[in-house]
């Protein structure tokens, strides 16, 4: 794979202004591109993005991992590899096959027109921040049975945790209100996961699996 350093970095305020306007350049002289600033290399082209996700003798998550531990308490299923990654994804499966499937169709297909009808007389609307981002969220607090009502309040505390593993530079100011949202969030959801402990959901499988991993984990 060539390496290619362009003259623009993209940590610099002018790609952060308007990135894709460099998306081809970078794809055609760049695929992986170098930021000697924070020793870390920017993948745009599907082939070489699809080895580094796959190819797990050469490449791996650990990075990512010792940045998303401050906020996540742990891994995600994004995080783990090989037999964990296997494991843990055959659980949360289950619930996205069978009736449960139908049932979420019809659910998102409810949320859908939910969000779309207040913009129906208007006659436009802007297609993410009006509908893909709430309906992306609709659908994720239905799965795991979680009220919508507060999906706005859910929606930025997640932004803070996203933020706060995604970006390289993160000032003091913004490093706290990262901790301050996953702190929140975090406060949202144990009281949810031990009450669904004992009920059905998606949320009981993994919670359950979680408990059982670290059961059989422990030293």
């Amino acid at each position: 794979m060539p390496v290619v350093n362009p003259r623009f970095g993209v940590l610099s305020e002018d790609f952060a202004a308007s990135p894709y306007r460099y998306f081809a350049r970078l794809r055609e002289q760049a695929p992986v591109h170098y930021e000697p600033a924070i020793d870390s290399y920017f993948l745009s082209r599907y082939r070489e993005v699809k080895r580094v996700l796959t190819d797990h003798e050469a490449f791996t998550t650990e990075t990512l991992q010792v940045r998303a531990e401050p906020v996540m308490r742990g891994l995600i299923l994004a995080q783990m590899t090989g037999a964990e990654h296997t494991a843990k994804r055959k659980i949360v499966v289950r619930g996205f096959t069978g009736q449960a499937l139908q049932d979420q169709i019809r659910a998102i297909h409810a949320n859908a027109v939910e969000l779309i009808a207040p913009f129906l007389p208007r006659g436009r609307m802007d297609l993410v921040n009006d509908f893909g981002r709430p309906l992306a969220l609709y659908v994720t607090l239905d799965v795991l049975g979680l009220e919508k009502k507060d999906w706005q309040q859910v929606a930025a505390w997640h932004s803070g945790v996203v933020e706060f593993i995604t970006s390289f530079i993160l000032t003091p100011e913004r490093r706290r209100h990262c901790m301050d949202c996953a702190e929140q969030l975090e406060a949202y959801l144990v009281p949810v996961i031990e009450k669904r402990r004992r009920d059905p959901g998606v949320i009981t499988v993994l919670a359950r699996s979680a408990a059982s991993t670290a059961s059989t984990t422990a030293p």
